[in-house]
C-alpha cells in the first residue's frame, strides 16, 4: 500500500502564513498599546494648569476649593479634605 500526503496548494498555505502574520501583528500591537497606557510614569512629571484658571482634572473630597492667582486654596476648616489628580494606574 501506498501512503500518499496531502498536499496543500502554496496558495492556500501563503494565505494562511499571511492571516497568522496579520493576527500576530494586531495582537502585538494591542499589547504594546496597553503597556503604554497603562504605564505609571506616562505623563511625569505632572504640571498642573492653576496657572491657566484649569482645574477639571482635580477631584475634591471635602473641602472648598478655589483657584486664587495661579493656586488652589482650601477655604474650610474641614479635617482631611483632599484634592487628587493623577492616573489610576499609579502605585505607592
Amino acid at each position: 500500500m501506498e501512503s500518499r500526503a496531502l498536499k496543500v496548494p502554496r496558495i492556500a498555505g501563503r494565505r494562511f502564513l499571511g492571516q497568522l502574520l496579520v493576527v500576530v501583528g494586531a495582537a502585538l500591537m494591542v499589547t504594546l498599546f496597553l503597556l503604554y497606557w497603562r504605564n505609571p510614569g506616562r505623563g511625569l512629571p505632572y504640571h498642573d494648569a492653576f496657572n491657566e484658571g484649569k482645574a477639571d482634572e482635580w477631584q475634591a473630597f471635602g473641602g472648598t476649593w478655589e483657584l486664587v492667582k495661579g493656586s488652589m486654596r482650601n477655604d474650610s476648616d474641614e479635617r482631611g479634605a483632599k484634592l487628587l489628580s493623577g492616573s489610576p494606574y499609579w502605585q505607592n
